[in-house]
């Protein structure tokens, strides 16, 4: 139903698969008027577009539709709300997946947030420019998608600690994220996964991760110290290049180590 400029829809959900909502392609692309979406448990999907350019929205509030295992679920399609321009926050509540380039360009977006999730998924580019999105709060499993926070240059936290996958370019440039700690369930960093995040200091890297891609750490300036535990099996070419401010590092006997794995250019 229609408040004003406030969307909701609230619906009763039947406890069937056959009942899943589906909000279609474009149904609100570029509409003008609309400042809040809420969507109480009755879309299980949001497709391509949905909200595309809805530059007048400021806040999302969503919770996935029930299937037939009792779980919420909701799925984002391709640009489902890109070039939100005014968007500020979104919470979900329960198992997300994202697909590319569902937020991107939303550029004063400051906070993420998903609860009640046992699995999220951000697929790439998801969040590709977010510039103003200072903490992503993701609770369950978590797959990060290529690119999915590229140029989030003010993102301070992020919470990896159920992360397991950890796609090309995932957080290039997020220059203001302050720590990386990894957990176990993490087995690859992909290629430039964390270049120029260059407000961490520290890296310790488990055992359990096989392989650091190309310059996946290339030009994080502020790191000093680095922990490559045993366990990792290979270190792509420059994945550590242009680390300027390295005092100790550790590494595994078991690595193969790329090219100018630790190369500095003077210019």
């Amino acid at each position: 139903m229609w408040l004003g400029s406030v969307f909701k829809m609230r619906m009763s959900i039947l406890n069937t698969a056959t009942t899943e909502q589906i909000l279609g392609e474009r149904n609100f692309t570029n509409y003008p008027n609309l400042k809040t979406v809420t969507i109480k448990g009755v879309l299980s999907e949001i497709s391509n577009s949905a909200f595309e350019g809805c530059k007048q929205i400021k806040s999302i509030t969503a919770t996935g539709a029930v299937n037939a295992t009792g779980k919420k679920v909701l799925q984002l399609g391709e640009c489902a709300f890109k070039d939100c321009t005014g968007l500020e926050s979104v919470e979900f509540t329960g198992n997300l997946a994202v697909s590319k380039n569902a937020f991107e360009g939303c550029t004063n977006l400051g906070s993420v947030k998903v609860k009640e999730s046992d699995m999220a998924l951000l697929g790439n580019y998801a969040f590709l420019n977010c510039t103003k999105l200072t903490e992503a709060d993701i609770q369950g499993s978590l797959s990060i998608g290529e690119s999915a926070f590229y140029g989030c240059t003010s993102l301070k936290k992020f919470d990896f600690s159920k992360v397991f996958s950890i796609g090309k370019v995932a957080f290039y440039h997020c220059s203001s994220l302050e720590s990386i700690v990894l957990p176990e369930n993490v087995t690859v960093i992909g290629n430039s996964a964390f270049q120029g995040c260059n407000g961490v200091t520290s890296l310790n890297i488990p055992g359990t991760v096989k392989s650091i891609g190309e310059e996946a750490f290339c030009s994080c300036e502020k790191l000093k110290e680095l922990v490559v535990n045993e366990g990792v099996s290979s270190i792509g070419k420059r994945a550590f290049a242009e680390c300027k401010s390295l005092e100790t590092v550790t590494l595994p006997k078991s690595a193969a180590i790329g090219e100018r794995f630790l190369q500095i250019i003077n210019r």
